[in-house]
C-alpha cells in the first residue's frame, strides 16, 4: 500500500514556480504573493475555516464558505491565503471551476471532499478534474500539537498519515499539508497525473506572505482562476 501512494506522488507534477502551471488555453491561474499587487475583480468567499462550499450566487450575497465555484465564464474566482493551502480545480471539458481554501480545520472538517462531490452534483466525475495546489506552509515550519495531530487522524487513511505527518520534538508534530492534500485529492478519484503542485513554503519564502512569519498584521497570498471563452 505504501509503494502504491509512494507511486501517486511520483506520478504528479511538481513545480517551483507557479507560473509554470499547465493548463488547457481557456483556463487561467494567477497567484499573487509578497508584493504582487491585489486580486482585481475576482470573486471570493468570506473565509471561515469550514467546509462550506458556495456558488458565486451565494458568495456575491455574503454568505460564508471556503470553497467557491462556477460554471459561467470570464468570471474570476479565487481565494486567499497566509500559510494555508489554496486548491484551484477545473474540469477537463474546461466548463467548471473552483477555488478551495485549506488550512488544517478546513481540511480536517473535510472541504476537499466537500469540493470533489459539488463537482459530482453537476455531473463531473473526479476523473474529469485537474488541479492545481499551491504554496502553503511547509512541513518543516508546520508544527502542530496533538490536538491537530488527531483531527488529521480522523481524517486521513494511515498509509498518507505516514507520509505527510512526522515527529517533531516532545508532543510536537510536523505537517506536509501539500502531501496530505495530494493524497487526498487521489484517494477520491483524481488522476495523480492531473495534479499539479507548487512546492514551496510560504513561511521560508519571502516570495509570500505568512501568518506565521510575519505574525500580527500580516498580509494574504491570493490563488484565482478565471474560464475565459
Amino acid at each position: 500500500m505504501i509503494k502504491s501512494i509512494v507511486d501517486t506522488l511520483d506520478s504528479i507534477t511538481w513545480l517551483t514556480e507557479s507560473n509554470s502551471v499547465v493548463t488547457p488555453s481557456p483556463i487561467k491561474i494567477t497567484v499573487l504573493g509578497l508584493g504582487a499587487g491585489s486580486p482585481g475583480s475576482a470573486l471570493m468567499p468570506k473565509q471561515i475555516h469550514g467546509a462550506t462550499v458556495l456558488s458565486i450566487e451565494d458568495a456575491s450575497c455574503g454568505k460564508e464558505g471556503d470553497a467557491i465555484f462556477t460554471t459561467q465564464k470570464g468570471v474570476p474566482i479565487g481565494v486567499r491565503t497566509a500559510d494555508c493551502l489554496p486548491l484551484l480545480f477545473f474540469s477537463n471539458r474546461c466548463d467548471f471551476i473552483m477555488a478551495v481554501h485549506a488550512g488544517w480545520k478546513g481540511f480536517t472538517r473535510g472541504i476537499i471532499t466537500e469540493g470533489i462531490q459539488t463537482a459530482e452534483h453537476l455531473g463531473i466525475l473526479p476523473s474529469e478534474l485537474s488541479v492545481f495546489v499551491g504554496p502553503a506552509i511547509g512541513r518543516e515550519a508546520f508544527e502542530v500539537g496533538p490536538e491537530v495531530v488527531k483531527a488529521f487522524q480522523a481524517q486521513l487513511p494511515p498509509e498518507a498519515l505516514y507520509l505527510s505527518l512526522s515527529k517533531g520534538s516532545l508532543d510536537r508534530w510536523h505537517i506536509d499539508l501539500q502531501v496530505a492534500a495530494v493524497l487526498e485529492l487521489a484517494r477520491h478519484g483524481i488522476p495523480p497525473t492531473s495534479i499539479q503542485v507548487h512546492r514551496i513554503c510560504t513561511k521560508a519564502s519571502f516570495e509570500f506572505h505568512s501568518k506565521r512569519r510575519e505574525q500580527s498584521g500580516f498580509g494574504h497570498n491570493y490563488a484565482i482562476i478565471e474560464m475565459g471563452e
